[in-house]
């Protein structure tokens, strides 16, 4: 049987009891023959396998890591253990609708040549080159999308022997979305998706996650493909910078990121996209930043004002 199985869900967590039991038991009814459950745990301190019965065991496999190899190196082992030709990596705690499984089974076979499908998208959109791809990177939104763990399935048979590209780049957090630019980089083409077809339970938007590092470790995509910086600069970067920019102002709105690291971060964004490109380009949230630095109590002022 299992040589008929086409897509593996693979589930990284650590020491998050309620949520992958939750997960889980939201996946197992969904499973056909054509589709494997992957628990990789992340040395959690306690037998991950002591949370499910006998019976959920059976129709699962679980991985536990010798050592806490850290959360990215653990998200990037979804993309090197399963067998399958896909694999859809999912988060423990992005809840999936009734019907998930069977959407993304239905889109890849739908879509066999793809190199990687996004799902939970606004629009739908196709690209097949690598120039009218980073052309979609544009709009932060599309950017944001593809490392998004939860809404993005992978096709191994083409990525696999890339998958060094990707683990390379561990640091920044977004290795999946690195390896499909680098494939994309060297063959010039291939196809990709965002499908406006739900995975994904619509919950209430979390802003409390902690923002610092994640922007810090993201800015490495600059260096990464610096070479190519003429054509980034309004495809690829642009999305980059706006996202980061727009993640820096919530996180001080919020208080979730201290004025010190939110000054760093900023001068870092600005040094790799270039003073001048900033300005020109994101005056507004720029200007914003720059307030709720300088005078952090009429920042609430400002927001108000933004929303009229």
């Amino acid at each position: 049987m299992k040589q008929n199985r086409l897509l593996t869900v693979a589930i990284p967590t650590y020491n998050r009891r309620k949520q992958i039991q939750q997960q889980v038991r939201a996946i197992l009814p969904q499973l056909t023959d054509e589709v494997e459950l992957m628990i990789i745990d992340n040395h959690s301190p306690y037998d991950i396998k002591a949370l499910f019965s006998l019976e959920e065991l059976s129709k699962m496999k679980i991985v536990v890591n010798a050592v806490n190899i850290g959360m990215s190196a653990n998200y990037a082992r979804c993309l090197e253990y399963p067998d399958t030709q896909w694999v859809w990596t999912l988060s423990d705690d992005d809840m999936v609708v009734p019907n998930a499984v069977n959407t993304v089974l239905n889109a890849v076979k739908e879509y066999p040549n793809a190199i990687s499908i996004c799902l939970n998208s606004l629009s739908d959109f196709e690209t097949n080159k690598y120039t009218d791809f980073l052309a979609k990177m544009h709009s932060h939104v599309n950017y944001s999308m593809h490392f998004w763990m939860s809404v993005c399935v992978y096709n191994l048979s083409y990525l696999r022997s890339y998958l060094y590209c990707g683990f390379n780049e561990l640091t920044t957090m977004i290795a999946p979305f690195i390896t499909v630019l680098k494939y994309l980089e060297i063959k010039g083409e291939g196809q990709c998706l965002m499908l406006c077809r739900q995975i994904i339970k619509d919950t209430e938007k979390n802003t409390s996650w902690e923002k610092t590092d994640f922007l810090i470790r993201v800015s490495f995509v600059y260096d990464i493909f610096r070479n190519d910086r003429k054509k980034m600069l309004r495809t690829l970067f642009y999305g980059c910078t706006e996202l980061n920019l727009c993640l820096l102002y919530e996180g001080l709105k919020q208080v979730h990121i201290s004025p010190k690291n939110a000054l760093y971060i900023l001068r870092l964004i600005m040094f790799k996209y270039g003073i001048v490109n900033v300005i020109r380009f994101f005056p507004s949230l720029y200007f914003r930043i720059l307030i709720s630095l300088i005078f952090p109590k009429i920042s609430r002022y400002v927001k108000l004002l933004t929303r009229k």
